[in-house]
């Protein structure tokens, strides 16, 4: 429900203040905001030193909680509003501060977060909560058990840290079984992730080829140790020891994912320290496996992605990737590369690239050369060149031209390059690190006057021994005069050789 009713309008958010609309929007009124004053308001007199564990429950929630005071605090400002929602930060902040004092405070705190991160779902959609639901979920849960059993002592915090076991191990378990269902053992190629990644703009040349090396030696052990640090989740709820083992061992799989690929889940890595640190402190006492956890674990495990949206994160890495670029041309003629920090606080959205929407023509694969397909995967990585790769795009790809989307990418992309958009010096760390493009222009385009922006689709293959671009060309050229009208390539641009 949160998720459902914390989106406001486009409107709303050109809006002065977010908070604002936010009271005058009925539906979120009457679903978030009057349930939030009324709880607030009946728990007023609740204090940190009510609860269990008083003072190390304050650390650890408030550790997780400042995830999302900082990620929506400093973003960047927002240029398709053309507002930087200064009230609304301040007011964040604000109940940030108050939660040191009065645990409830987090609730609005929560319900004000969410509504602020689904701004960035218009105009075109593509906006991924993946990073950042869990540690909303945990909050509403913490939340919740405040106000319905907290008052039980010892049951209260068993149940918050049980719940928020079972929330990490859904996302994990959910992932390995994934894996598993797709055969991940003797399939999948890790090393073509860090490719793909580097065809993105991760890493340096040298860095990135000498790493997808090593990680493809090391390919037969870090595919099944994957999937066991996955499944082995579970053990997050058998007791003190198995639990710091599972959440040391999520963190380096993070630090790996981030490493090899750029992306990073920084807001996770905080909760399952959070969590270290309450089991390290507690002894072990809150947390221990017996008959009733189990049983309400497995079916909210199994039901995890329809109760808390839980993403299956499972697919192949193929040596094929398709990216999509943004380029200007400058009032010089020149032409200038864009970086995708330069589209903050969109950049998730540009780091992704998954601009399929203005491409009248099949693509077989996404982000980083994935594909859940195992015939697309099979075909690509035994691919000897690109007529092999255009009969896999021509028989298994897929085309997902969308006018309208379109449209509103031409709105977000004249926004950014018609405004005079600023770089905040300070922000939270990004989901996703990318740098520039290794196949695009060096020359960069902060400072330049912008005439229009191109988007430029690249389709990269690594044959084994180096990158060959099977296809370069623009799809989409967006004038930054208002009057000027955007066109695309047609269904015959980049064909494949």
């Amino acid at each position: 429900m949160l998720y459902r009713f914390a989106k406001l309008g486009e409107a709303d958010y050109r809006s002065f203040s977010i908070t604002v609309a936010a009271l005058k929007r009925p539906s979120t009124l009457v679903a978030l905001i009057l349930p939030s004053v009324v709880v607030v308001w009946i728990t007023r007199h609740l204090r940190w030193s009510d609860l269990p564990q008083g003072r190390l429950l304050k650390t650890v929630v408030l550790l997780v909680a400042g995830t999302l005071a900082v990620g929506f605090a400093l973003y960047e400002p927002s240029w398709f509003y053309g507002r930087d929602h200064i009230a609304d930060r301040v007011l964040l902040i604000g109940l940030f501060t108050a939660s040191f004092w009065r645990p409830m405070a987090l609730l609005p705190l929560t319900v004000l977060a969410a509504i602020m991160a689904s701004q960035f779902a218009l105009p075109i959609g593509q906006y991924t909560w993946n990073d950042k639901r869990l540690i909303f979920d945990v909050l509403l849960l913490f939340c919740l058990c405040t106000v319905s059993s907290f008052t039980r002592r010892r049951q209260g915090l068993h149940v918050f840290v049980i719940g928020t076991g079972i929330l990490l191990a859904s996302w994990f378990v959910v992932a390995g079984v994934g894996k598993i269902g797709l055969g991940w053992v003797g399939r999948e190629e890790l090393d073509q992730l860090t490719r793909g990644a580097h065809a993105n703009g991760w890493l340096g040349s040298d860095t990135a080829l000498r790493l997808a090396d090593f990680v493809g030696a090391w390919n037969w052990l870090l595919v099944p140790l994957t999937i066991a640090i996955e499944i082995g989740a579970l053990l997050v709820l058998a007791g003190r020891r198995p639990a710091i083992a599972v959440l040391m061992a999520r963190i380096g799989l993070h630090v790996i994912v981030f490493a090899t690929s750029g992306i990073f889940f920084w807001k996770w890595i905080v909760l399952e320290a959070a969590l270290i640190l309450l089991l390290v402190r507690t002894n072990g006492k809150v947390l221990g496996l017996r008959p009733s956890v189990v049983l309400v674990a497995v079916p909210f495990i199994v039901l995890s992605p329809r109760l808390f949206g839980v993403t299956e994160l499972s697919w192949y890495d193929t040596p094929y990737t398709v990216t999509f670029e943004l380029e200007t041309v400058g009032s010089d003629g020149q032409t200038y590369r864009v970086d995708r920090d330069q589209m903050a606080p969109y950049d998730v959205i540009f780091a992704q690239n998954r601009f399929d929407f203005l491409v009248r023509s099949p693509l077989a694969v996404g982000t980083y050369g994935a594909t859940a397909n195992w015939a697309v995967a099979s075909r690509l990585l035994e691919a000897s060149g690109g007529v092999d790769i255009a009969h896999v795009e021509a028989r298994y790809g897929q085309n997902r031209y969308d006018p309208q989307k379109s449209v509103d990418f031409d709105r977000l992309v004249r926004a950014r390059f018609g405004s005079d958009a600023s770089e905040w010096p300070i922000h939270s760390p990004h989901h996703i690190w990318t740098g520039a493009s290794p196949f695009g222009p060096r020359a960069d385009s902060r400072d330049q006057s912008v005439r229009e922006v191109r988007v430029r689709m690249r389709k990269v293959w690594w044959d084994g021994e180096r990158f060959r671009v099977l296809a370069d060309c623009v799809v989409r050229v967006v004038p930054i005069d208002p009057a000027g009208t955007s066109y695309g390539a047609p269904p015959s641009a980049c064909r494949l050789p």
